[in-house]
């Protein structure tokens, strides 16, 4: 039952996601490739989807979750859906990175290069988003983002056979 609730909450988290990111996009007029897009007439409002520009923001976005691959080759999906519910550390997903790519984004920003800034910012309101999960919706303390270099492989292990010994109890 846990597994399956994870994955709807996955569907959520990952629809968040791009939704962010469409609007980085969007409401930053980012263009970096610009070859390929689709026009839209939305309310009368002209809208174009430059496809590529989308992907390009939406695989950046994704680029901070590459701390997430030590829990999926060890533990496959599954382990890593079960580890949604537990809100462990990443060593991505702290205050440093998302202060350093900040101000990154800041300074290249006042340098008048937007398109490296909006490409500088996604992860950002990736990292924003993941943390407000874990603060609101999970209630984990938000301390557990001031770390830098994330859980031990030793800890991953008992917590996942925590995890096992919790759901053989049920």
């Amino acid at each position: 039952m846990i597994y399956d609730s994870n994955k709807v909450y996955s569907i959520v988290h990952w629809s968040v996601h791009i939704v962010i990111a469409s609007l980085l996009v969007f409401f930053t007029n980012f263009t970096l490739f610009g070859t390929y897009y689709l026009n839209f007439d939305i309310y009368g409002t002209k809208v174009t989807y430059h496809i590529l520009d989308y992907f390009f923001i939406y695989a950046v976005t994704i680029i901070v979750d590459l701390d997430h691959l030590r829990v999926l080759k060890r533990y496959g999906i599954e382990g890593l859906l079960k580890f949604a519910h537990k809100r462990i550390q990443y060593p991505f997903h702290n205050f440093f990175f998302i202060a350093f790519l900040s101000l990154a984004a800041a300074m290249v920003a006042m340098a008048d290069i937007k398109w490296l800034a909006v490409i500088l910012l996604a992860p950002v309101l990736h990292l924003l988003w993941d943390m407000f999960e874990d603060v609101v919706i999970f209630k984990t303390s938000y301390r557990k983002w001031e770390k830098t270099w994330g859980i031990g492989s030793k800890d991953l292990e008992n917590l996942w056979k925590e995890m096992e010994k919790v759901e053989r109890a049920k």
